[in-house]
């Protein structure tokens, strides 16, 4: 019987007949829905300008299938599209059995798998349980390794939102607005790469500056020995470097034994100091000023003064500021013990000195009365 029925609407819209016919099945009943207009056909209704028109307004909300498909043999089916209002909407849905697959909604907004929300497009439907749901799959039209992939899933108090190209994890957000790139979120706001499992360095981060030349700014990770390092570079230009134990080089990656560790000058204002002790014991009844033979012995023997660092070593080993602060202040006071010294050795030099010339004084005073008695 629909050998037949495909054979007249051919016949039908070959001749262009215009008017509702009554169209003689095989079983002799009639089917009198069919309207043909040049060409066109319409089913349940009278023509458009479109090749074939279906249904008609009831009048009424509610579902009206409007074209059903029935597979050559897969089963499960058939495939249903359905026209139906909803309040102030007009929609289309695809079914393929009982399962909604797509919807158009007549304002232009599209539900795959749902209905449409107010995005443009809405993808998935809720399951009732945690796992990963494929929403999204492209495949790029020429690359291998892929698609793209955009997965959502519940895993424990979280939504997430995956992004893969093949099985690689690209890009993962987390409805508390966190993000991961290459791996997943955590409670950073921004969280970036993965463990390799092996050493070697990886640029986690690259920013273009928007005019200058010789960049990017690069944030680089990486594992030497029992450290972990975190390098930023402009261009090929190492600036800063932190290690994980809380080192920090600037303009270099050998920190040495020290907290912070700088190539080149360092310009500040202040710059405070905690020291553990201060030289004032110099000051202290029982401390032992050596003599200033002694001094120029040392001097004369070793080439530096005695606590002080020789060239070599300052070369070899640098100085420690609070350190160094403390053996120079020693030393100044050192001298200021020697400048009071010698100040009493003056005083005393020159009291004798007034008496000295007191007695010469006096002398010539007799010295011109003997000359006058005579």
């Amino acid at each position: 019987m629909k050998n037949t029925l495909l054979a007249f609407l051919a016949f039908a819209i070959s001749i262009g007949v215009y008017a509702q016919k009554k169209v003689k099945l095989e079983d002799n009943t009639n089917a009198s829905n069919f309207y043909f207009n040049n060409g066109n056909v319409g089913i349940g209704k009278l023509p458009s300008g479109a090749e074939l028109s279906l249904g008609k307004k009831t009048g009424s909300d509610g579902s009206l299938t409007r074209l059903s498909l029935e597979p050559p043999k897969h089963t499960g089916g058939p495939w249903n599209y359905i026209a139906r209002d909803a309040g102030a909407y007009a929609y289309l849905d695809q079914y393929y059995g009982a399962k909604q697959l797509l919807t158009f909604r007549h304002d232009g907004k599209i539900g795959i798998g749902k209905q449409p929300t107010d995005a443009e497009l809405s993808v998935g439907r809720k399951t009732g349980s945690d796992g990963s749901l494929t929403r999204l799959s492209l495949e790029p039209p020429k690359h291998t390794g892929g698609p793209w992939k955009y997965i959502t899933r519940d895993a424990g108090a979280y939504a997430y939102l995956d992004q893969y190209y093949g099985a690689k994890q690209l890009l993962t957000f987390r409805h508390d607005g966190k993000i991961g790139i290459g791996k997943q979120p955590t409670d950073a706001e921004l969280s970036v790469g993965k463990k390799t499992g092996s050493d070697g360095s990886l640029t986690r981060l690259s920013l273009e500056p928007p005019k200058h030349t010789g960049g990017p700014w690069k944030y680089i990770t990486r594992d030497a020995g029992a450290y972990a390092y975190l390098d930023q570079y402009y261009g090929a230009k190492h600036l800063l470097t932190f290690r994980h134990d809380g080192k920090v080089g600037i303009g270099t990656k050998n920190t040495g034994s020290h907290k912070l560790a700088v190539e080149g000058s360092v310009g500040a204002r202040e710059i405070q100091v905690e020291a553990s002790g201060w030289s004032d014991f110099v000051f202290e009844k029982e401390y032992s000023l050596p003599t200033l033979l002694e001094v120029e012995n040392h001097i004369k023997e070793k080439g530096h003064l005695k606590d002080i660092p020789s060239e070599a070593e300052v070369i070899k080993n640098g100085i420690f500021l609070g350190e160094m602060d403390a053996k120079l202040l020693q030393k100044i006071e050192e001298l200021t013990l020697y400048t009071i010294q010698q100040q009493k050795e003056i005083q005393n030099l020159k009291n004798k000195n007034e008496k000295l010339e007191s007695l010469s004084k006096r002398l010539n005073d007799i010295e011109q009365l003997l000359k006058t008695n005579k």
